[in-house]
């Protein structure tokens, strides 16, 4: 009987909403393609309010992103690590690029992920005024891990 109680406790203590939403044992994760369009849209708006269009999106840009957004993943932090080198380099092997801008994000939690790391981007002014810039084609991708990090990476490129 007793083992009956501590079981029926330790059900009701993980099910309690105000555990920790950080502790990894009671973490759930939002799908990252739920926070790609969710950011998305956030950005559609935000240009839409400065009166420009959206814009292109280019599938293999967003690879390019997906892989970069994964070797964050992988190293635990965001960075520009070989933005240059590698990710813009691709893309002016198959366009030709007048100017290019990476972005990138991280959240940790599960708690409107698109909403925080768009919140973060609008509190950086060299972001915020990259993101409503005239640019003419982008990719972006958003991966997750199990514990529900979140790491974006844009890619925004004007064409001359």
């Amino acid at each position: 009987m007793k083992i009956l109680f501590i079981l029926s406790f330790l059900l009701i203590v993980a099910c309690n909403k105000d555990n920790n939403i950080l502790d990894p044992k009671v973490m759930t994760k939002i799908s990252s393609s739920i926070v790609y369009k969710d950011l998305m849209n956030k950005l559609d708006s935000l240009r839409n309010i400065n009166q420009l269009a959206e814009i292109e999106n280019i599938e293999y840009i967003n690879d390019l992103c997906y892989y970069h957004s994964l070797y964050m993943l992988q190293m635990g932090k965001i960075s520009h690590d070989n933005f240059e080198e590698d990710r813009l380099s691709v893309i002016k092997d198959s366009t030709r690029v007048h100017f290019a801008f990476e972005n990138v994000g991280f959240y940790r939690g599960t708690e409107n992920p698109a909403e925080k790391i768009f919140a973060d981007w609008m509190k950086d002014s060299d972001i915020k005024s990259q993101l409503i810039k005239n640019w003419d084609k982008m990719g972006m991708s958003v991966v997750t891990d199990s514990l529900g990090n979140y790491y974006t990476t844009q890619i925004f490129i004007t064409l001359p």
